[in-house]
C-alpha cells in the first residue's frame, strides 16, 4: 500500500517514476530455473549416457530380428537361417548409406558384392526375399545351359548357381558398370561367361537410355549414335557359344522383350525349354506385344503358360519330356 500511495503522489507531482517491486524467486519460476540440470543429468534423462546406447543398439537389433524372423520362411530357404537374419540386418544398414559397397552374406560361403543405397538392394530382395526364380519349378536334371539375359550384376546368376551348380552360365548385361559388379561377384566361377552388350533384334551397335530410375533401368535405344554397346540376337548368342540348345533363358531387358521375341520367336521357342520373361508392362503396348508373340507360337511349339509373380513362364513341353 505504501508503495502505491508513493506512485499516486508521484504522478499527481509530475513526476513519472515507479517503484516496482522485486520478485525474483518469481521470475526465476517462469524462466524455469528449478528445472535447470548438469550436461550430465540431461544425459541421463535423455538416455545419452552407455547404458542408454546399449539399450537403444539392443532394442534396434531385437528389431531388426523379429523382421527378419517374420520374413524367416524366405531367408530360411534361401540362405540358411543365421545368414538370413545377417542378410537381413546388412540390408537395412545398406539402406541409409549413399556410396561404398559392401559383401552381403548369400548362403555359409559364398559372399556377394552389392552398392549401398542402390538398386542392387532391390534385385537382392527380389531374388532371395520374393524368390521370384526359386519358387519356380524346374526339372531336377538335364539342366546344362542357362542364358541370363540382363543379369545385372550377378544376383540372378547366383540363384541359378545355387540351384544347378554344374550348369554354364551365360550372362549378358549392357551397362558397363553393371557387368564390372558382376565379374567381381563371378569371375572366380568357370562355369559363368559374361558379355558386356545387349540382345536385341538385329547384330550391330545400340545405345543406353537411362530413364531415370537407378543402375537397373538402363534401356537400349537404337536411334542413338554415342554410349553405344554391342547388340547381339539370340541367334548370336548360340553361334559364339557354339550351342544348340537352351534350358533356361531369363529375360529381364527393360522392355525390349517386345522387339527381341517379335525378331527371334522362333528361334527361341524352338530351342529354349524354360524361358522366364519379365514384361515390363507400365510401358505403353509391351504387354500386348509380347502376348501376341505368344499366342502365335503358343500351338506351334507346345508351349505352357503360366506366371510367378512379375515373371511370365513359358515351357516348351516337347523339350520338358525329352
Amino acid at each position: 500500500m505504501e508503495n502505491l500511495e508513493k506512485n499516486r503522489n508521484a504522478i499527481s507531482a509530475g513526476i513519472y517514476h515507479y517503484e516496482i517491486p522485486i520478485q525474483s524467486d518469481w521470475a526465476a519460476w517462469q524462466l524455469g530455473l528449478q528445472c535447470k540440470r548438469t550436461s550430465m543429468g540431461l544425459r541421463k534423462i535423455f538416455r545419452w549416457d552407455l547404458l542408454g546406447n546399449i539399450e537403444r543398439r539392443s532394442k534396434n537389433i531385437l528389431r531388426l530380428g523379429y523382421l527378419a524372423i517374420k520374413r524367416l520362411p524366405g531367408w530360411s530357404r534361401s540362405l540358411g537361417v543365421i545368414p538370413g537374419l545377417v542378410a537381413e540386418i546388412q540390408l537395412r544398414k545398406a539402406q541409409t548409406r549413399k556410396d561404398g559397397v559392401f559383401r552381403i552374406w548369400c548362403g555359409w560361403k559364398r559372399r556377394l558384392v552389392l552398392r549401398n543405397g542402390s538398386t542392387d538392394l532391390n534385385v537382392f530382395e527380389q531374388h532371395f526375399l520374393r524368390r521370384e526364380i526359386l519358387d519356380i519349378d524346374f526339372p531336377k536334371n538335364n539342366i546344362s545351359t542357362i542364358l541370363d539375359l540382363g543379369a545385372n550384376i550377378g544376383v540372378s546368376v547366383e540363384v541359378f548357381n545355387r540351384l544347378f551348380p554344374k550348369a554354364n552360365i551365360i550372362a549378358i548385361e549392357l551397362e558397363k558398370e553393371n557387368m564390372e559388379m558382376c565379374r567381381i561377384n563371378h569371375g572366380d566361377n568357370r562355369n559363368v561367361s559374361m558379355i558386356n552388350g545387349a540382345i536385341w533384334s538385329e547384330t550391330g551397335r545400340v545405345g543406353l537410355q537411362d530413364v531415370g530410375d537407378g543402375s537397373w533401368a538402363f534401356q537400349v535405344d537404337d536411334k542413338q549414335d554415342y554410349n553405344t554397346v554391342p547388340a547381339y540376337t539370340y541367334s548370336d548368342i548360340l553361334e559364339i557359344h557354339n550351342i544348340e540348345r537352351i534350358d533356361i533363358m531369363k529375360m529381364d531387358i527393360e522392355g525390349a522383350e517386345a522387339a527381341v521375341l517379335e525378331a527371334s520367336a522362333d528361334e527361341i521357342f524352338s530351342t529354349t525349354t524354360i524361358s522366364i520373361i519379365e514384361v515390363h508392362n507400365w510401358i505403353d503396348g509391351i504387354e500386348e506385344r509380347v502376348s501376341e508373340v505368344i499366342k502365335k507360337c503358343k500351338d506351334k511349339y507346345s508351349l505352357d503358360i503360366s506366371h510367378n509373380g512379375e515373371l511370365l513362364i513359358v515351357k516348351n513341353m516337347d523339350l520338358l519330356c525329352k
